[in-house]
C-alpha cells in the first residue's frame, strides 16, 4: 500500500508492508497523527489535510514524526 506522509517541510509517497486498517479489539481502526494538536487520534479526528496516516497502530502513529524524518533522510541520502 502507498500512503502520503508529511512533516513540517514536505510530503513524501511511501511504501508499507503494513497491514491497513488495523484490527483493535474487533473493530477496523486507522491511527492518525495530527499536526495541528501534535497528538494521535482514531479516524473520526482533525481534517485529513491536517493530519498524517493511516496507521495501523496507535504506536505506528505515535511515531510518524520520526518514521517521516527517517524516510527524508533515507532519500535525500540517495540523490546524487
Amino acid at each position: 500500500m502507498w500512503i502520503l506522509e508529511a512533516d513540517a517541510a514536505r510530503y513524501v509517497w511511501v511504501h508499507t508492508d503494513v497491514p491497513w486498517p488495523s484490527e483493535t479489539m474487533g473493530a477496523l481502526v486507522s491511527w492518525y497523527y495530527c499536526l495541528v494538536h501534535q497528538k494521535v487520534e482514531p479516524e473520526d479526528g482533525c481534517a485529513n489535510a491536517e493530519r498524517m496516516g493511516p496507521y495501523a497502530t496507535e504506536s505506528d502513529a505515535k511515531h510518524a514524526l520520526e518514521l517521516a524524518h527517517e524516510r527524508n533522510e533515507a532519500f535525500d541520502a540517495g540523490d546524487d
